[in-house]
C-alpha cells in the first residue's frame, strides 16, 4: 500500500511541478508549494530508508559527504551565516527526496507513467505559456516577469511561463524535453505523436526564453542520442551526420519565417551577427570572472563558504550561473575531488551497453536529459530544482533493475 501510494505521490508531483510557482503558496521565489507537500510527504514516508539508501548508492554517499564538508567552509562565508545552512539543508532535503523514489519499488509501466504524467505537464504548461505570450488570452500568474530583449529599440518579450525566470523554466525544458524525445522512439505507435509534438511545442517555448544555453544543450544531447544509440552501424549514422545539417537548414527556415525577430535575439546572443547590447557581453564575462574569482577565493578560505551564493566587490552577492562554480565557491580545494567523484558515479550510473533490455531504454532517456541538463548547468545553476532530484533517484533504481536483468539473462 505504501508503495502504490508513493507512486502516486510521484505521478502527481511530476504533473504539478510543471507549472512552478503557480502551485506555490504565496508570491515568493522557492516558497513552499503543493510539489515541496508532496516531497516532504514521500521523505517522511520512507525516513526509514533514507539514511540507509543514502549510505549505500555511492552516487548521493559522495554528495552528502561534500555536502557535509562544506560545513567547514561557513565561517568564511562574508555574509549571514544563515544562508549557507539553509542552502545546505535544502541540499539535504532534496538528497533524502532522492534517496526515496530510488527505495520505492517500481516496474516498467510505472517508470514510463512517470515521464507520461510528466509529458501532459509540460504539454499544458508550454501550450498556456505560449497562448499568454502571443497575446492570445492574458492568463494570471504566466510570463509575469515581463521582461525584454532589446534589439534596434525594439522590445522583444521573453516567455518565462509560471517559472520565476527564463532561466528556471529552460533548465526545466532542458531537463525534460530530451528524456521525451528519447523515450518517443521506445514507445507505441499510439503515444508516440503525443511525446514528438511535446517536444516540438517545449522548443518553442525555450525558443521564446531567448536561452541560448537550454537549446544548445538539448540539441547536443539528443543529437549524442541518435548517434550513439539509435544509429549503431556505421552506413545508418552516415546517413544521420548527413541528413543532420539539412534539418537544421530547414528548422532556420522555419524560425526565420514564422519567429524572425526571435532569429535577430539569437544571432546576436551567438554573436553571429553585431549589435551586440552590454548586457550579452557582460553576462558571459561575468560567469568567467566568477569562476576566476572562486578559483582565487582558495587562498582565503581553503574550505570555501559552505553552500551559498557568491560574493565578489564587483557585483556584490550573486549566483554563480554554473554549477561547478558554485561547488568551487562553497567546498573549496576539496571541490576537485567533489568533482572527480561525482563525475565518475554519475558515468558508472548511467553506463548503458547493447543489447539494450527495457530497463536500459528508460535509462538512456534518463542520462540523456541528465546529461542535456548538465550542459545548461554550465552557464547557469539549477542545483536547487527538485525534479533533478527525482530524476536522479529514478536513475538509480532503473539503472539496478538495468543490472540485475542482464545478470538474470545471462545466467
Amino acid at each position: 500500500m505504501k508503495n502504490r501510494l508513493s507512486i502516486y505521490l510521484i505521478y502527481v508531483y511530476t504533473f504539478l511541478v510543471c507549472f512552478g510557482d503557480f502551485q506555490r503558496f504565496g508570491a515568493e521565489r522557492g516558497g513552499v508549494g503543493i510539489s515541496a507537500i508532496l516531497l516532504i510527504i514521500l521523505v517522511l514516508m520512507h525516513s526509514g530508508k533514507v539514511i540507509t539508501r543514502i549510505l549505500s548508492e555511492p552516487i548521493l554517499k559522495v554528495i552528502l559527504f561534500m555536502i557535509a564538508f562544506s560545513i567547514l567552509g561557513i565561517p568564511f562565508y562574508p555574509g549571514e551565516v544563515t544562508a549557507p545552512l539553509i542552502y545546505s539543508a535544502i541540499l539535504l532535503f532534496y538528497l533524502a527526496a532522492a534517496a526515496a523514489v530510488c527505495s520505492i519499488s517500481f516496474n516498467e509501466t510505472h517508470v514510463g507513467a512517470v515521464v507520461f504524467w510528466a509529458v501532459i505537464g509540460i504539454l499544458v504548461s508550454c501550450i498556456i505559456t505560449l497562448i499568454d505570450h502571443f497575446g492570445v488570452y492574458n492568463f494570471p500568474g504566466v510570463n509575469e516577469r515581463q521582461i525584454a530583449t532589446i534589439y534596434i529599440y525594439t522590445e522583444i518579450k521573453q516567455a518565462t511561463g509560471f517559472f520565476p525566470n527564463r532561466s528556471a523554466l529552460a533548465a526545466f525544458l532542458s531537463l525534460l524535453l530530451p528524456i521525451f524525445f528519447v523515450t518517443a522512439f521506445y514507445q507505441n505507435r499510439v503515444f508516440q505523436p503525443l511525446y514528438f509534438f511535446t517536444v516540438i511545442v517545449g522548443a518553442t517555448t525555450l525558443l521564446m526564453t531567448h536561452n541560448r544555453s537550454g537549446l544548445i544543450a538539448i540539441t547536443l544531447s539528443c543529437i549524442y542520442f541518435l548517434l550513439k544509440y539509435l544509429a549503431r552501424r556505421v552506413h545508418q549514422r552516415t546517413v544521420l551526420i548527413i541528413a543532420i545539417p539539412f534539418v537544421a537548414v530547414l528548422l532556420f527556415n522555419l524560425v526565420l519565417y514564422y519567429f524572425p525577430e526571435q532569429l535577430a535575439v539569437y544571432s546576436r546572443h551567438l554573436y553571429i551577427t553585431g549589435g551586440l547590447d552590454s548586457g550579452i557581453s557582460e553576462s558571459d564575462y561575468s560567469r568567467i570572472y566568477f569562476f576566476l574569482e572562486s578559483l582565487k577565493s582558495i587562498l582565503t578560505a581553503p574550505f570555501g563558504h559552505g553552500f551559498s551564493k557568491m560574493y565578489t566587490q564587483k557585483y556584490g552577492l550573486v549566483s554563480q550561473h554554473n554549477v561547478v562554480t558554485y561547488i568551487i565557491w562553497s567546498t573549496g580545494v576539496l571541490s576537485f575531488i567533489w568533482i572527480t567523484l561525482i563525475a565518475l558515479k554519475l558515468k558508472q550510473l548511467f553506463h548503458v551497453t547493447p543489447p539494450f533490455n527495457g530497463w536500459d531504454k528508460h535509462l538512456i532517456a534518463l542520462k540523456i536529459g541528465f546529461g542535456s541538463w548538465l550542459l545548461n548547468n554550465m552557464a547557469h545553476n539549477s542545483i536547487n530544482m527538485g525534479m533533478v532530484w527525482i530524476i536522479l533517484g529514478l536513475s538509480i533504481y532503473v539503472w539496478h533493475r538495468s543490472v540485475s536483468e542482464s545478470k538474470e539473462s545471462t545466467s
